[in-house]
């Protein structure tokens, strides 16, 4: 390999975006099976630790194109039927109310009652375009008083009798009758307050409004995104409640395959500095893939032994083409070979330590 097509091909490995954190990249995007089951209307739960994917996951779920893309990619999902539409419960931004907002619920009220009765406000305002003129008129006080007035809406929702949840019941009635869903995504609830007792009680607020409605309502579906820690071992933060909607919960977690999959299809769907898909094509004998008109291009990893030709293409080529056509430069060419980004120099170094490890005796290494 000559070091200008080294160099083309390290370039195209940049990790670098244009897409924004709100944004997701239909090309980078791999859908996962179990964590693409947030789309079941039964899943009102979705797990994951920081940094496994809830936020990409609620943002690529709420775009309609994209949903479509995982959709038909996901076979054995249970994708509702009919006309879905997700809509984001939080964060609200201008919307919703602040920390300060939050914090004045606990002052001289019911805490635990308020913030659920809060969330049922919320919902309804949310929700206000899709009722009729009548069912607005009817919770008209909710409505009309700014968002971040967290104490005033959630008092004008009490006020308001039975008013608010009749206005959901039809508009749910009238779902159902014309095969239609609305999901409600929850995430970064970790966000609303920095203060752990404020943050548990939103968060309780939450769960136990939903546990107390989620099968009331058969067309208004919560997506909860919640963080493994708060699941597992804080249940102070989500509360007994929480059992209730963890039924059929998703978690998102990571086997080695996904993981493969994943780094696989940005760097088989990452153009280079010229448009073209110069990675694609190197790697093209060793990564099998299919494509998709939105996603892009899949890789198909149903066992270990595919990913092996990978991790030689990387890590040192096959045998019998010898190390010269590595992405990695290695320790003992650097100075003649352009420096390789980190994402190359991490995938070669796991591919080494792989070949000295324990794993390396029994013949389960990546690039074996």
């Amino acid at each position: 390999m000559t070091v200008e097509r080294r160099s083309t091909l390290l370039q195209a490995l940049s990790l670098r975006s244009a897409h924004t954190l709100d944004q997701v990249s239909p090309e980078n995007l791999f859908p996962i099976p179990e964590h693409v089951r947030a789309m079941e209307a039964e899943v009102l739960l979705i797990v994951g630790d920081r940094g496994a994917g809830k936020t990409e996951l609620k943002n690529a779920l709420i775009d309609e194109r994209i949903r479509s893309a995982v959709a038909r990619n996901s076979p054995n999902v249970r994708v509702p039927q009919g006309k879905v539409e997700w809509k984001i419960g939080w964060p609200l931004g201008a919307k919703g109310p602040d920390s300060t907002g939050w914090r004045a619920l606990q002052v001289g009220h019911q805490p635990q009652e308020d913030f659920a009765a809060a969330w049922g406000a919320y919902l309804l305002r949310g929700l206000a375009e899709a009722l009729t003129e009548d069912e607005r008129s009817s919770v008209q006080s909710v409505l009309e008083l700014a968002s971040v007035n967290a104490v005033g809406v959630t008092t004008a929702h009490r006020q308001a009798g039975v008013n608010p949840t009749g206005a959901l019941d039809a508009l749910d009635a009238r779902l159902l009758r014309e095969n239609r869903w609305i999901f409600v995504a929850y995430d970064e609830l970790d966000t609303v307050d920095t203060r752990w007792e404020t943050l548990g009680l939103v968060i309780r607020g939450l769960v136990t409004f939903w546990a107390n409605y989620a099968r009331r309502w058969k067309r208004i579906r919560p997506k909860i995104f919640l963080r493994s820690d708060f699941f597992k071992h804080h249940r102070d933060v989500a509360g007994a409640d929480v059992a209730k909607l963890a039924g059929n919960r998703v978690e998102l977690q990571w086997s080695d395959a996904n993981l493969y999959g994943a780094l696989l299809k940005h760097i088989v769907n990452k153009p280079d500095a010229s448009g073209g898909y110069a990675l694609r094509d190197y790697f093209a004998r060793s990564v099998k893939t299919r494509a998709d008109e939105t996603l892009g291009m899949i890789p198909v990893l149903s066992t270990r032994d595919v990913r092996r030709p990978f991790g030689q293409r990387v890590d040192g080529g096959h045998a019998e083409q010898g190390p010269d056509v590595s992405l990695d430069p290695g320790p003992s060419s650097r100075r003649q070979r352009p420096r390789a980004p980190a994402l190359t120099r991490a995938v070669g170094c796991i591919c080494r330590r792989d070949r000295a490890g324990p794993r390396a005796r029994e013949g389960r290494t990546l690039a074996a």
